[in-house]
């Protein structure tokens, strides 16, 4: 499962490594397919390892701004609910 701390980089021309989960070290190796034989590039279809990349990346730094966001939000209603409760 991809988390924020997932990272997909090109370690060769024709592989890509995935690492989903530091705690664990769960590491993947996708490799390109013959481009000559594969379907061709639509819409939101891609055999081409670069675009699994920005698309794996992109997700990632999607998870990081959510979770940044959440703590963002939930502090000031913890601090609101806490003041709450002080005055009680």
């Amino acid at each position: 499962m991809l988390c924020r701390d997932s990272k997909a980089r090109k370690i060769s021309r024709y592989e890509v490594e995935l690492t989903l989960n530091q705690d664990h070290r769960k590491t993947y190796i996708l490799m390109q397919v013959d481009l000559a034989e594969a379907p061709a590039k639509q819409g939101n279809f891609s055999c081409i390892l670069d675009d699994w990349i920005e698309a794996i990346n992109q997700v990632v730094e999607y998870l990081k701004l959510v979770k940044t966001t959440t703590r963002r939000a939930a502090a000031p209603a913890a601090s609101a609910s806490s003041a709450r409760s002080s005055r009680q």
